[in-house]
């Protein structure tokens, strides 16, 4: 009992020191403090930071870094448009909310982040948590080195490089790289491939190695893979588990599977595309469950589209969904374009847009439970008009300071 009345006096103490310490007045409880700073854009926290060093440590807590990321999902979710400016040798990031109830040809403004660094970035190669994975050249001596990055704060992390191990008789011809977050250690894992050849005739990713951020200084480790196979582009982190295509060849009759990957045991198994299911070839977090379009690519002529949905992973059972498209609306909406899919919004919200920037911009927004399509006007992203969109869905600010891994 004596213990007890110990720690509650200490946790009260902590809290008088919070409210009458160093000048600082604030006549309520640390938890409620961190609840409506939590309702702050990542920009006013930045700026809430430097009031003082009493706010400072506050919002620098990890309870209030989950407490803002979790509150990012569920009531902040964004879309991420990428542009790459050759000028600057970097990319330029804008964010747009997500509209509540958006009624058609409604226009918003969107935010903007620049992002520039002395590597030649050249593709973005993960997305997660409100962090972007971006792969770079380096120039002297040649290489290919990773950058984390985070929109909300303009923060960046150059991470170490790759040292592959080279087999006898074998020589190292390519890198890949994917990032997810483990929710179990709340740690991201930088997964990297490493492609070799032999006698130059196959290729193949035969060498796996993880890189864990948030343990101190990163390096890389190795990690064992039974299949060796070929990494496809593209991926998706869902509840602790990676997902992303790949080939056991690279032959025009190779067999497409699911890479998966648990970040937590950092364990491969593999899930095989078979019959009709070949062609969906777009990964998709479908209400948290896997899901694989047959085409990323729609048209305004299209009435229809299918997706499969992995109900559960080990029964590697899949369903099929079939999403019919009310043509006249749809064909209305569109007027013709094509579009490539973006992401799911919520639980019932397909998302569409054009795969480059004119003007005007659209974001289509497809309702599958009230089968209505509308169209929302985008604003703020001129001087990319004509360029190729890099877009990603259910982005979040996540207003964690990569100093602090």
């Amino acid at each position: 009992m004596k213990s007890r009345r110990q720690n509650i006096s200490r946790r009260n103490t902590r809290s008088m020191t919070f409210v009458n310490g160093r000048g600082n007045t604030l006549p309520i409880s640390i938890e409620l403090v961190m609840e409506i700073f939590s309702w702050l854009p990542a920009k006013s926290i930045a700026r809430c930071r430097c009031v003082s060093k009493l706010w400072n440590a506050v919002l620098r807590r990890p309870d209030f870094t989950e407490l803002y990321l979790t509150r990012s999902y569920s009531d902040r979710p964004q879309l991420l448009f990428a542009f790459r400016d050759e000028k600057e040798n970097g990319f330029v990031f804008f964010s747009l909310q997500h509209p509540q109830n958006p009624v058609e040809n409604s226009s918003f403004a969107v935010a903007t982040s620049r992002f520039t660094h002395s590597l030649k970035l050249y593709d973005i190669v993960g997305i997660s948590n409100g962090f972007v994975l971006l792969r770079g050249i380096k120039r002297n001596p040649p290489g290919v080195l990773s950058l984390l990055f985070n929109p909300s704060t303009g923060q960046s992390l150059l991470l170490p490089e790759v040292k592959p191990v080279v087999k006898p008789d074998c020589y190292m011809i390519g890198l890949t790289k994917f990032m997810g977050y483990d929710p179990v250690k709340k740690q991201f894992k930088v997964l990297s491939a490493n492609m070799s050849g032999v006698c130059g005739d196959y290729e193949r990713y035969d060498e796996f190695q993880v890189l864990t951020l948030g343990i101190g200084k990163p390096s890389w480790r190795m990690v064992e893979c039974c299949l060796p196979h070929y990494p496809k582009s593209g991926g998706i982190c869902i509840n602790g588990v990676f997902y992303y295509l790949g080939a056991a060849d690279r032959g025009f009759d190779q067999s497409i599977m699911v890479v998966c990957i648990d970040l937590t045991s950092e364990k491969f198994s593999f899930l095989n595309f078979s019959g009709p299911m070949q062609g969906a070839t777009t990964l998709i977090n479908y209400n948290g469950k896997l899901g694989s379009l047959m085409s990323k690519y729609f048209y305004g002529r299209d009435t229809s589209f299918e997706l499969w949905v992995l109900d559960d992973l080990e029964k590697k059972e899949w369903s099929k969904h079939v999403f019919v498209l009310y043509p006249p609306v749809w064909q209305h909406a569109v007027e013709g374009a094509t579009l490539r899919f973006f992401g799911v919004v919520g639980t019932n919200e397909f998302v569409f847009v054009p795969a480059f920037l004119y003007k005007p911009f659209y974001v289509f927004y497809y309702n599958v439970e009230k089968n209505t399509v509308v169209r929302v006007g985008v604003r703020g992203m001129k001087g990319f008009y004509g360029d190729s969109v890099d877009d990603f869905s259910n982005h979040v600010e996540n207003v964690e300071l990569i100093r602090a891994f």
